[in-house]
């Protein structure tokens, strides 16, 4: 009998590794790059948070994913179409919640403040502009 060259119990080890890290990995990645930035702290902090909650997202699909191979079994055509249905709707969905998420971050914590900024830094660019026309340069 061959040997397998990862284990069920080392690959459930190394998934509930990455869960319990990314969530303060992303917190701190999100803290360091508004420090770096020296602005916006509550935005890149709520990104990271978002980047740290897709570690108990893996761990979330990858219980899904064990169900159903328990239930089809590994080899089942009708399980593999079952598993790509469920993958691609729940990237589907959680690509849309994410995008609309992330403008009504960008919204509450960057557009209140400087309009022109909520999209792709426009507003600096108006900005130098208009000072530019005010002072008489070209």
């Amino acid at each position: 009998m061959m040997k397998e060259l990862i284990t069920e119990q080392q690959a459930v080890f190394v998934i509930n590794l990455i869960a319990c890290l990314t969530l303060p990995l992303g917190l701190a990645v999100g803290w360091l790059y508004s420090l770096r930035r020296r602005r916006n702290t509550r935005l890149y902090l709520a990104y990271g948070l978002l980047g740290g909650l897709s570690g108990p997202f893996i761990f979330l699909m990858w219980k899904i994913y064990s169900l159903l191979v328990n239930h089809y079994g590994l080899d089942s055509v009708k399980g593999l179409m079952v598993e790509l249905l469920v993958f691609v709707l729940v990237g589907l969905a959680l690509g849309f919640i994410l995008a609309q998420l992330v403008a009504y971050l960008r919204f509450l914590f960057v557009a209140k403040k400087d309009p022109g900024t909520a999209r792709g830094g426009a507003g600096k660019a108006v900005k130098r502009a208009e000072k530019k026309k005010i002072s008489g340069k070209r």
